[in-house]
């Protein structure tokens, strides 16, 4: 009895542990930006998203300094207004 209520209890917190790695709709539209600045090549093959938030904060970091960073956030900034929230 202990044994199948053990084994229900682990099924049920692997299932929100993988509901747990599911994007949040933030992270779904930062990736999605991203994907479209890359696509229209606005974003310098230097520049790397190395980080989302699960509020949409997003990090980047560059091999060379800043170069390109402004282009990015200009582009990101853009996507951002012009996409659903």
């Amino acid at each position: 009895m202990w044994n199948l209520l053990g084994l229900v209890l682990l099924l049920g917190a692997i299932c929100v542990g993988c509901e747990a790695l599911r994007p949040t709709p933030a992270q779904s539209r930062v990736e999605d930006a991203w994907a479209a600045c890359q696509h229209e090549g606005r974003i310098p093959n230097q520049i790397k998203l190395t980080r989302i938030e699960t509020d949409g904060r997003y990090w980047i970091s560059g091999d060379t300094g800043t170069f390109g960073f402004r282009d990015t956030q200009t582009c990101m900034q853009e996507k951002f207004r012009t996409s659903p929230q």
